[in-house]
């Protein structure tokens, strides 16, 4: 029993890092299509495929080892005088197996130490020491600065120097945008693109993380823009830009410290384009039955290694 457990664990986890390493390899054959796309669009798109390998090596290990699916996808064949529909197992594979847990684990454990913890006890703090003004907090600080901070009940932070600075229309807009990333709940977003990649080397997901971010950003730009112009959050963003100085908190979106230029090139092109249901759902049929089709090689792979 033990073994079989083992080896489902090792399947999982071998499986999510594979296919996380060819996911991340072919993200240049589709991140110009993928960034011409709406940036509401996009940014859920560019999630689900940082969770493809993590889902697709679920689906993957549940067929393997669970007969009443696999008996579809796994080729009808005996060991000895068993002919029953099967898990693969070795006896090898309970040392990779916790090796593999141990570092997903640390990695996960380790974000969560960086990233998480900090921000939860500096939001605290942020809120203890700032006035509510309406719809968000205002810091006691002449330092120009707009985010929004918190995960699972983010709030909006703007400074008292930036408003100082600020016309009404520049408040009006900040507070549209940063009112995006809370309803789209922008921070959890980003904080489960960096556990679906924990295992991999930064270096590897950086991209990918960046393009989501951006497409976030540019997502709350066009909410923004549903009660100004495009020119005039275009506007409003170059003045905070040049008003903020250094980056903001970790574990929080900035209203103007993230990709500003490109930002304002999306404001000022044109309607972006969106793909069609019947699109998705060709991809994510194709996307499955891929998946489906990996299911048998993969079995007799494993038990080459028995």
């Amino acid at each position: 029993m033990i073994e079989l457990i083992a080896t489902a664990m090792l399947t999982e986890l071998g499986l999510w890092l594979v296919l996380g390493v060819i996911s991340l390899a072919s993200y240049p054959m589709i991140r110009t299509r993928l960034l011409r796309l709406h940036p509401g669009q996009s940014s859920v798109l560019l999630l689900c495929w940082l969770a493809l390998p993590f889902i697709g090596s679920l689906i993957i290990s549940a067929f393997l080892y669970w007969p009443d699916l696999a008996m579809h996808l796994v080729e009808s064949h005996c060991h000895a005088n068993s002919c029953r529909q099967h898990g693969p197992s070795t006896p090898w594979a309970l040392i990779p197996a916790m090796g593999l847990l141990g570092w997903v684990l640390f990695r996960m454990l380790l974000g969560g130490y960086q990233k998480w913890l900090p921000a939860w006890r500096l939001a605290r703090q942020l809120t203890d020491v700032s006035k509510v003004r309406g719809s968000y907090y205002e810091l006691p600080t002449q330092v120009a600065t707009a985010f929004t901070m918190g995960w699972l009940h983010p709030k909006i932070f703007i400074s008292q120097g930036l408003t100082e600075q600020c016309t009404p229309n520049d408040i009006t807009c900040i507070l549209d945008h940063e009112q995006g990333h809370r309803q789209r709940q922008d921070n959890l977003r980003h904080f489960l693109a960096w556990l679906l990649t924990a295992p991999f080397l930064q270096s590897w997901v950086q991209q990918v993380q960046d393009d989501h971010r951006l497409a976030c950003e540019q997502a709350c730009d066009l909410l923004a823009c549903e009660r100004l112009s495009p020119e005039s959050v275009a506007g409003t963003l170059i003045h905070v830009a040049r008003l903020q100085v250094g980056d903001c908190p970790t574990g929080s979106s900035a209203f103007a410290n993230n990709h500003t230029e490109l930002r304002i090139r999306a404001l000022l092109g044109g309607q972006p384009e969106r793909l069609k249901l019947s699109t998705l759902t060709v991809i994510s049929g194709s996307l499955l039955l891929l998946l489906a089709a990996l299911v048998n090689p993969i079995h007799y792979l494993l038990e080459w290694f028995h």
